[in-house]
């Protein structure tokens, strides 16, 4: 091949490790690059580039286990060797070092990175034709296992990441052939990574549609019987939903260009409703239900078919199916006492799932790969994933580990690791420190992943999120508003589906605070299309806050009782957090039931500190609501309460240095948090000091006119006679005007 690719076509050395780790110089000549130890050093190099590799980790790379005289003279001299072999006019110093140790130069051209390259241009094109070539040429560097021959334990996840990419790479190229009309081109190739991965049920399929399309409708079917006995016969396990509807389309010669599995959803498409402002909040079944009817098989088949089911789910929005195929994947990996596998296996099972119900399940498979794991890298992202995976709840991630604990093993991460590792190890260590420290850390943490430049799309989208809750939790409205702006701007309908989710969560929490009302109506209906593909932990708590807080706005007593129910389920089942028992609590004085509120307010600090939550996201939202409902006790006068624990709390949401509060990831804006302080205050008797920081509230809301209207409604709480009347007025003049509106259904 000529292509630009390969050596000679840039006049540029090129360092192969798809294959058996070498170099070729730009005449196609082989470099000599060393012996073993060499070797393994280049490998953790390119495995980290661009960053930084610790010269002690080169070293216990290079010379496991063995006890040098001189170390570091020792991998100096490695290295020079190194320099000389990729030495060349296009790159100044291949390895330059620093206090933090070695890197490969960014212009060192790797077979690795190329596919890597062509994979994402792939993704993001809408040419086929440049797609198809670009591929095509990046796949001809392909010679076998990656990094074969070097040991096995230092380079499992890197081996297992470019295994992976090959079979996208091969899956979309022959996609696109097929779309151009040239499935045969494709077809020696798509066989072979079968070959290489026969239980690979993405690439069966794919076999079997190419030889369709080029006319042996014979084998096609007979690849697929093949397949279907040997899952029997050795998982226990019938053919996937999408390769079974591949069968059945070739028998009834309804075979199209664009059968993928996102294309084969796991069941029919919902039809789209509209939904009432009582929109009820969905109880779904655990994710775990079921796990034990997943074949329990050991073995390297296993892992890979649960996981490539798993990753199939994830990619059509089928999220229960896909935590239900990683969990087996991991179970079957340490039964077969693969701790690396399993360990990997949880760190991507934590970068798809928003599920808190799976939280304890995934924090036990954690703490068994960490059990006999010895690798400081893998054990310090797996404590990370532990604290901050978008699977836990924000007080149970504190519960886990202590803010010193998590920036150490951040900082192994950032010495250690790949720049996605880094990026994913910042994430959950943002995620299990919000609430924990100022939301200016955990903002520049966010802006910190986004500088690495990264187009994993789950991470890219995660972080926009965080950015978008970070500003709001900072009172930045209109920068939060840019950030919001931006994600509508990027969405994709071929975006993985937990990113839409996401997406639309994030817009009904902002057109929640805008009084966009109908827009909300229309996001919840589309919310609920996600039924039946997630957890309870996340559909139940999203959608039960959000449709809360509409039907709060639009004053439907009816819908609020039903919510109200939902709460105290939701506070039963997660007893980790009083911040259901509180939310209930506020449901209770929606629906004038002062005295049920006390009740329950009086039932959670049974058994939590109310004027002391747990640390974590939700910490704050339980003060405001605990302030909320004590200020509405003390107005009625229904039911005496210690005024000590009200100044408590105002002391406590004073000394938060995020001025506004945010409930969730995001889920419900409200507001700037001195309406609450002032809450507060009322509860204790101050009045004069409430007064001020309710006048703060409004000014701070006045540009979001459902929170303006509460903080108007609470100001006139603080005040008397005309002034009280009028700030009432106002505050009513708002919801009606905001109501009349969304009957209108303009919600604009």
């Amino acid at each position: 091949m000529t292509g630009s690719l390969m050596p000679g076509g840039r006049g540029e050395m090129l360092v192969r490790v798809l294959g058996r780790l070498d170099a070729l110089d730009d005449t196609g000549a082989t470099v000599r690059i060393g012996g073993a130890s060499s070797r393994h050093v280049l490998a953790q190099l390119i495995v980290h580039s661009p960053g930084w590799v610790a010269r002690r980790a080169l070293i216990e790379a290079g010379w496991p286990g063995a006890e040098l005289a001189a170390p570091e003279a020792t991998l100096r001299m490695t290295v020079s060797r190194l320099r000389r072999a990729l030495a060349h006019p296009s790159v100044v110093d291949p390895i330059p070092g620093s206090a933090d140790g070695y890197r490969l130069d960014p212009a060192v051209r790797v077979d690795a990175h190329e596919l890597e390259l062509a994979v994402e241009h792939a993704r993001e094109t809408a040419d086929i034709e440049a797609a198809i070539s670009r591929l095509d040429e990046a796949l001809d560097l392909w010679r076998g296992e990656p990094y074969a021959g070097l040991e096995e334990h230092l380079l499992h996840g890197e081996r297992a990441r470019l295994t992976r990419l090959r079979i996208e790479a091969v899956e979309r190229l022959q996609r696109a052939l097929i779309e151009a009309g040239r499935p045969a081109e494709g077809l020696t190739r798509v066989q072979a990574a079968c070959a290489d991965h026969p239980l690979h049920e993405g690439l069966v399929a794919l076999v079997m549609t190419t030889l369709y399309l080029t006319g042996d409708q014979t084998e096609a079917l007979a690849l697929y019987e093949r397949t279907r006995q040997r899952l029997a016969d050795e998982l226990s396990l019938s053919p996937s939903p999408h390769l079974a509807q591949t069968q059945l389309a070739i028998l009834r010669h309804e075979v199209t260009a664009d059968m993928n599995p996102a294309a084969a959803s796991h069941e029919p498409p919902r039809t789209r409703t509209r939904a009432g402002p009582g929109v009820r909040w969905i109880v779904a079944a655990s994710l775990t239900t079921g796990l034990d009817q997943v074949g329990s098989a050991g073995g390297v088949d296993a892992v890979g078919v649960y996981t490539e089911r798993g990753d199939t789910a994830a990619i059509s929005g089928q999220w229960s199916e896909a935590e239900r195929w990683y969990c087996a994947a991991i179970t079957a990996a340490l039964e077969g006492d693969d701790r690396v596998v399993a360990a990997d296996l949880c760190l991507r099972l934590a970068q798809i799932t928003w599920d808190p119900s799976l939280g304890e399940t995934v924090s036990q498979l954690i703490r068994s790969c960490l059990e006999h794991l010895d690798d400081d890298l893998r054990m310090a992202r797996l404590r990370l994933c532990l604290a901050g995976g978008t699977f836990r709840t924000g007080s149970e991630a504190s519960k886990l580990t202590d803010t010193g604990a998590i920036l150490d093993d951040l900082d192994v991460v950032r010495r250690q690791g790949t720049p996605a590792e880094r990026a994913w190890a910042t994430t959950h260590a943002r995620d299990a420190l919000v609430g924990s420290v100022p939301a200016e850390t955990t903002l520049e943490l966010s802006r910190q992943i986004e500088s690495l430049g990264l187009t994993d799309p789950f991470l890219t989208a995660h972080n926009a999120r965080a950015l978008f809750s970070e500003l709001l939790r900072l009172d930045r409205r209109a920068a939060a508003e840019r950030v919001m702006r931006s994600m509508q701007r990027t969405a994709s309908p071929r975006e993985p589906a937990v990113n839409a989710f996401g997406r639309l969560t994030a817009r009904n929490c902002w057109d929640l605070a805008l009084g966009r009302f109908e827009r909300v109506r229309i996001g919840l209906a589309q919310t609920l299309e996600f039924g039946g593909r997630l957890g309870a932990g996340t559909l139940d708590q999203v959608l039960l806050g959000q449709s809360y807080w509409l039907t709060r706005e639009l004053g439907d007593a009816s819908s609020i009782a039903d919510q109200l129910e939902g709460a105290l389920v939701l506070a039963e089942r997660d007893q980790t957090s009083p911040l259901w028992g509180v939310a209930a609590a506020v449901m209770a004085v929606d629906l004038g039931q002062i005295d049920r509120a006390a009740g329950l307010l009086a039932t959670t600090s049974s058994s939590f500190d109310l004027a002391d939550p747990p640390l974590g996201s939700h910490r704050l939202p339980i003060l405001c609501f605990v302030a909320e409902v004590l200020a509405w006790i003390t107005a009625t006068g229904a039911t005496p309460h210690d005024p000590h624990l009200a100044r408590a709390i105002a002391d406590q949401i004073a000394d938060d240095a995020r001025p506004a509060v945010l409930v969730g990831w995001p889920t419900v804006f409200l507001g700037s948090k001195h309406r609450f302080i002032g809450f507060a205050l009322l509860a204790s008797g101050a009045t004069g000091q409430a007064r001020s920081h309710l006048q703060r509230a409004v000014h701070d809301d006045r540009w979001t006119p459902p929170l303006l209207a509460r903080s108007l409604t609470a100001l006139a709480a603080a005040s008397a006679g005309d002034d009280s009347w009028q700030l009432r007025n106002t505050a009513d003049a708002i919801r009606e005007a905001l109501r009349a509106r969304a009957r209108a259904g303009t919600g604009v």
